[in-house]
C-alpha cells in the first residue's frame, strides 16, 4: 500500500495504488466512498479537491498484474473523464479493453447491427400539467440493451452520429418506442426524439411511421416528433415539407434544448412549432440568476406570440418548479416529478405537497437517509445517460419518501455534499436517486 498526505495528492494529483488482500470487491468500493465523505468533514481547509478511483478484482477478467493494473487504470480513467469524484469497478463493456480502442470500422458495424435488431430498450420520463399535476404525456428515450457493446445512450447515439447511422438508428429508436408505448398503454402524448437528419432523409416516410402507429394502435394525434439541431441542416427546404407533411397527418412538432447554446435557434427561425422545450441549463440559471430569468420570459413570450406550448426540462429543485410556475408556463418534465421508468406512473403529482413538505423540512443538516443514499450507489459520470441498476436506487428514494424526507429536500442536500468539489460533482445527486447520472440534453436524451 502506498500512501501520501491527502493535501499533498490535491496539490501534486498524483495517483494512489491500493492493493488489498482478497475480500468482497463492493465492500471496498462502499468503504473508499465512506472514507472520502469522511475527510471531506473533517478536513474543510484542503477543499475544493475530488477523489477518483478505479478498482480490478479477481478474479475476474485480468490474467496477470499488469492487465490488473490497466483495468484499474482504465476505470480511473473513465471517472475522471466523466464527472470525478467517484468509484468504480472495472467492467470491460463499459470502460473499454485497457490500453486498446475498438476499430472504428468495428463500432460502425456495432450501431448497424443494433439498428438492425433493434437491440434497444425504452423508457419514458412524464411530462406534467404544472397547474393540475397530471401527466400530459410520457417522452420516450433509448437505450442499447446489455451486449450490445455500448455502454450507454450516449456512447451509441454518439458513435451513429460520428458514422453516419443517425437515420438508421433513429428509425429504429421510433419502432422500438411506439411498440413499448402501446403496450404500457400510456395515457397522453407520446413524444418521441427524432434528428432532423432523419427527416431531411430518403429513409425517412411519413406514410410509413403513421401506418406503423396505426399498427399499434397509437392516433397519429398523441404523437410529438421532437427535434433538436444537433447536426446540420443539409437541406432546410426538405426539412420544412418532412415537418409540415407530419403536421398534416396529425402529429405535432417540439423543438428541443431551445436555449442550450445555438441549439434550436435556427430551426426556430425556420419552422413553426407546436411545442417549444426550454433547455434545463436556463430552468436552473432561471431560479438563482436574474440574466437567465429574463430569457426564459423571453422564450416564452415568443412561445405564446406563435400558440406554442412551452415544457420546462429538467425540473429538479422547488424552487426550479416555482420559477416556472410563477413565468405562467403549463407544463415541465425532470427528476422533481418523474424519472424515466421501463413502467412509469401515471399517478397525479401533489404540486402543492412537495412545496409545502420543502418549506417545513429543516434544511440545516444532511440526514442519515441521505448519507445512506450517497454510500450505497456507485457514482458515474456527470450529466450522461442513466443506465443500468436504477431500481434499488428508487426504491430507496421511496423508502425515504416514506419516512418523511423530502426528495427535493434530499436531492438538494446531497447535492450539496457530493458537489463539494469545486464544481466537478455537479451531476452525481441525480444519479444517486436513479442509479446512474443523467444524459446529455438534446440529441442523447434519446437515451436519457
Amino acid at each position: 500500500c502506498v500512501a501520501a498526505p491527502a493535501a499533498d495528492l490535491v496539490e501534486q494529483q498524483q495517483p494512489l495504488t491500493l492493493l488489498h488482500p482478497p475480500g468482497r470487491t463492493e465492500h471496498r468500493r462502499q468503504a473508499l466512498e465512506r472514507g472520502v465523505d469522511d475527510r471531506r468533514r473533517t478536513e474543510p481547509q484542503i477543499q475544493p479537491w475530488s477523489f477518483t478511483a478505479g478498482i480490478s478484482a479477481v478474479p475476474g477478467t485480468a490474467t496477470d498484474r499488469a492487465t490488473m493494473y490497466r483495468e484499474a487504470d482504465a476505470a480511473l480513467a473513465f471517472g475522471k473523464k466523466h464527472g470525478r469524484t467517484c468509484v468504480l469497478v472495472f467492467e470491460p463493456e463499459r470502460h473499454g479493453s485497457p490500453g486498446s480502442e475498438r476499430s472504428e470500422a468495428g463500432r460502425a458495424a456495432l450501431v448497424a447491427q443494433v439498428a438492425a435488431a433493434g437491440a434497444l430498450k425504452t423508457v419514458f420520463q412524464p411530462i406534467y400539467d404544472l397547474s393540475t399535476g397530471r401527466a400530459r404525456g410520457f417522452e420516450a428515450l433509448s437505450r442499447p440493451l446489455p451486449g450490445s457493446g455500448f455502454a450507454d445512450a450516449t456512447d451509441l447515439f454518439t458513435a451513429a452520429e460520428a458514422f453516419g447511422r443517425t437515420v438508421e438508428l433513429d428509425l429504429a429508436s421510433l419502432t422500438t418506442s411506439i411498440a413499448a408505448f402501446a403496450r404500457l398503454g400510456l395515457p397522453g402524448s407520446l413524444t418521441l426524439n427524432l434528428s432532423p437528419r432523419s427527416l431531411e432523409s430518403d429513409q425517412f416516410s411519413v406514410h410509413a411511421l403513421v401506418k406503423l402507429l396505426q399498427r399499434h394502435a397509437v392516433d397519429p394525434a398523441r404523437v410529438v416528433l421532437e427535434l433538436t439541431e444537433r447536426e446540420a441542416v443539409e437541406d432546410m427546404d426538405r426539412l420544412i415539407r418532412a415537418v409540415d407533411s407530419c403536421r398534416a397527418a396529425g402529429m405535432r412538432v417540439a423543438a428541443d434544448d431551445v436555449g442550450a447554446g445555438n441549439a434550436g435557434l435556427r430551426l426556430l427561425s425556420q419552422i413553426r412549432f407546436d411545442i417549444v422545450k426550454i433547455d434545463l441549463s436556463l430552468i436552473h440559471g432561471g431560479a438563482v440568476r436574474a440574466t437567465s430569468q429574463e430569457v426564459v420570459q423571453t422564450l416564452k413570450d415568443l412561445a405564446d406570440r406563435w400558440e406554442a406550448l412551452v415544457i420546462a426540462e429538467g425540473i429538479e429543485t422547488v424552487e426550479q418548479l416555482q420559477f416556472v410556475r410563477s413565468l405562467g408556463i403549463r407544463a415541465g418534465q425532470g427528476y422533481l416529478l418523474g424519472i424515466p421508468s421501463d413502467s412509469p406512473s401515471t399517478d397525479p403529482v401533489d404540486l402543492g405537497g412537495l412545496v409545502r413538505a420543502d418549506l417545513s423540512t429543516p434544511q440545516q443538516s444532511v440526514t442519515d437517509a441521505a448519507n445512506a443514499a450517497a454510500r450505497s450507489v456507485p457514482c458515474g459520470h456527470a450529466r450522461r445517460q442513466r443506465a443500468a441498476d436504477r431500481g434499488s436506487a428508487r426504491a430507496g428514494l421511496r423508502r425515504h419518501s416514506a419516512e418523511g424526507v423530502n426528495a427535493a429536500d434530499l436531492l438538494r442536500r446531497v447535492r450539496d455534499r457530493v458537489g463539494a468539489t469545486g464544481g466537478q460533482g455537479h451531476g452525481h445527486v441525480h444519479q444517486l436517486v436513479d442509479g446512474h447520472d443523467r444524459g446529455h440534453q438534446g440529441r442523447l436524451r434519446r437515451g436519457d
